[in-house]
């Protein structure tokens, strides 16, 4: 046996995942015994006792040799339905029955790797957490479709009773720490001097978090010194990790970026973090709270282009420059266009025009005169996008 649960609610229900040995040519334990054609190898087994571990009834899921039952999952809430993973010609495999163990169904999907550990959402038993060398799976409809959450190997999961939303995961690289249900993650190895974690537990009561290491001993960190990160967005953008309140252990090394929407820049931090650096990295001192902000993006005009005319009367003849240009559709609450001509050097405004104008003619120019504009657009704001130039000759 490779894993072994107790129903909490009904402790005289006792499950069990792991594998037994069938020669070639015999049948599985709980198939007739009749001539079958199943090779010589370990099958993988799920084993349950209604008594007290008094008696055991044994279940075959898998239909050929090479599976081993390795991990279980058992809803406390209605034991009749059942998770057990393992591996299968060195590939992940996973079963669900709805039955307590008579009808089995594969849901393995597109998980992948060895399975080591499952672990079910205590407020929500349809999300279920799959742990493999490849990564963590979360299945937000009971096994019926997967999302890869993690890609670092994983041997151990644990969500906090008190929290769900925080879930604590263990494997060759250590602790790491979700606080949204595995949306995104951060190292939670302070202390933890080795880091091949092969199990976690939790008293929840006194907030101790227990990891078993390979080879290292077993490590205890108090969740009650834990400091909270608080990360706010403005609007026109997100961050990763998510906003929202994150905890951290003591001087935990934190890493947040800033994420602009479509049409949005980031411009900066606030509160206890400064500057336009993106990402930035934060170490956990004690509590803390960072605001990301946004911009609109203000587009410069599109097809910005002059042309010198002549325009003749009857007694003289006087040139002028033709500006033509289109409004960028991608800008919003655009309140006017800002015209600059360029004199000795420097910009000079020409004129302010309405957001709608598409067109400006700059009177009374030189016949052998070059002129150099920029046009650029003013949201409501205030605020002045980049200019569009050109030169006329």
């Amino acid at each position: 046996m490779n894993d072994l649960i107790v129903n909490e609610k009904n402790p005289s229900h006792v499950f069990a995942a792991g594998s037994t040995y069938t020669a070639s040519g015999e049948p599985g334990p709980d198939r007739p015994r009749k001539a079958s054609s199943r090779a010589a190898g370990y099958v993988m087994n799920f084993f349950k006792s209604l008594d007290g571990g008094a008696t055991w009834s044994t279940y075959n899921l898998a239909t050929s040799a090479d599976t081993d039952g390795l991990a279980l999952a058992v809803d406390p809430a209605n034991d009749n339905v059942v998770y057990v993973g393992g591996r299968k010609d060195h590939k992940a495999i996973l079963f669900k029955s709805v039955n307590g163990g008579s009808n089995w169904t594969d849901i393995t999907g597109n998980v992948s790797g060895t399975v080591s550990d499952i672990t079910l959402d205590p407020a929500s038993p349809l999300r279920v957490y799959v742990q493999t060398s490849a990564g963590i799976y979360r299945s937000e409809d009971g096994g019926a479709s997967w999302s890869k959450i993690s890609t670092r190997d994983a041997k151990a999961l644990i969500i906090n009773p008190s929290a769900p939303n925080e879930i604590y995961a263990g494997g060759t690289e250590g602790v790491h720490f979700s606080n949204d249900r595995g949306d995104s993650w951060n190292d939670f190895n302070s202390g933890l001097t080795t880091r091949n974690v092969l199990g976690l537990d939790m008293n929840a009561g006194s907030k101790i978090l227990y990891a078993a290491t390979n080879g290292g001993g077993i490590f205890k960190n108090s969740l009650s010194a834990l400091y909270s990160l608080t990360i706010t967005a403005g609007a026109g953008g997100t961050t990763q990790p998510v906003p929202g309140t994150h905890l951290y252990a003591s001087n935990a090394f934190v890493s947040i970026k800033a994420l602009p929407s479509a049409h949005y820049q980031f411009s900066g931090w606030s509160e206890d973090a400064s500057g336009a650096a993106n990402p930035i990295s934060l170490i956990m001192s004690g509590n803390k709270s960072v605001r990301a902000d946004f911009l609109r993006i203000i587009y410069p005009p599109r097809d910005f282009a002059g042309m010198k005319k002549l325009n003749r009367s009857l007694l003289l003849a006087q040139y002028h420059v033709q500006l033509t240009w289109q409004n960028d559709a991608n800008n919003a609450d655009i309140t006017k266009n800002r015209l600059y001509v360029l004199e000795n050097g420097s910009w000079t405004i020409l004129a302010e025009l309405s957001a709608e104008a598409k067109e400006y003619i700059h009177k009374n120019v030189m016949k052998d005169g070059e002129y150099t504009y920029a046009l650029a657009v003013v949201n409501d704001a205030g605020r002045e996008g980049p200019a569009a130039t050109a030169t006329v000759k």
